[in-house]
């Protein structure tokens, strides 16, 4: 079946990912960082939790087109799952994604050199 594949899955969560961003996360005031990190989060813990947790820290009087510090902080309040594992998750995925990013600068800025 599909679900064995591996470039379908892929395909798959791209897919999703491109709905969310389109149906809850295209506000222009969202930066592409926090868009992403947002996106993420629905990813795992569910578009309607997030934008929840969106209101809720505007509430707080955090900004809620910030993740990180900002609705990153309105999630970790919430109860029942555990949330924390949700603010890791988008917080590994990043560092991993800024370690890529640091690499290709690098090695971009090796080749130029030669």
């Amino acid at each position: 079946t599909k679900i064995h594949r591996p470039e379908e899955n892929i395909r798959t969560a791209a897919r999703y990912l491109d709905f969310l961003r389109e149906h809850y996360f295209s506000a222009p005031e969202l930066g592409e960082s926090d868009r992403n990190m947002m996106l993420l989060a629905a990813y795992t813990f569910g578009p309607m939790q997030v934008m929840a947790a969106r209101k809720k820290a505007a509430l707080a009087g955090y900004n809620p087109d910030i993740w990180f510090k900002q609705v990153e902080t309105a999630i970790q309040s919430e109860e029942g799952r555990n949330i924390d594992d949700i603010s890791k998750y988008v917080r590994n995925i990043y560092s991993y994604f800024k370690a890529y990013e640091y690499v290709l600068e690098k090695s971009g800025n090796e080749s130029r050199q030669k």
